[in-house]
C-alpha cells in the first residue's frame, strides 16, 4: 500500500475516533484533545509509513519542527505504558486502521 493511502487511512480513522476536523488539527490550538490527536496521528504515521520525512509529517499538521515527531512518539508510548485509557484508545485505533487498510 502506498504512503498516500496509508496517510489517508490513518487520518480518517483518528479524526473520526476523536470526532475532530482536519482544520482543527492543523490549527495552532493547544486545547485538548487537539495536541493529543496530533500526537496520535504522528505516532501512527511514523509506525506505518516509510520514505516520508519527519519534516513532511510535522508540516502537514502545523508543527514548526520535525523534532515534534520524536516528542509525539515518546509521549504516546509513555502514556500507553502507564495509562490504561490511552492504551485502549491506541489499540482500538490500530484495529480500525488495520481493518481499513485490508
Amino acid at each position: 500500500m502506498n504512503n498516500n493511502k496509508i496517510i489517508e487511512s490513518v487520518e480518517e480513522v483518528v479524526l473520526c475516533f476523536f470526532d475532530v476536523e482536519m482544520e482543527d488539527v492543523k490549527s495552532k490550538c493547544r486545547e485538548q484533545p487537539l495536541p493529543f490527536v496530533r500526537q496520535i496521528l504522528l505516532t501512527q504515521l511514523i509506525k506505518r509509513t516509510s520514505g516520508i520525512t519527519n519534516e513532511t509529517m510535522t508540516n502537514r499538521y502545523g508543527y514548526k519542527s520535525h523534532s515534534m515527531c520524536f516528542h509525539s512518539r515518546t509521549t504516546i508510548e509513555n502514556l500507553e505504558r502507564f495509562d490504561k485509557d490511552v492504551r485502549n484508545q491506541v489499540k482500538e485505533i490500530n484495529k480500525e486502521i488495520d481493518q481499513l487498510m485490508v
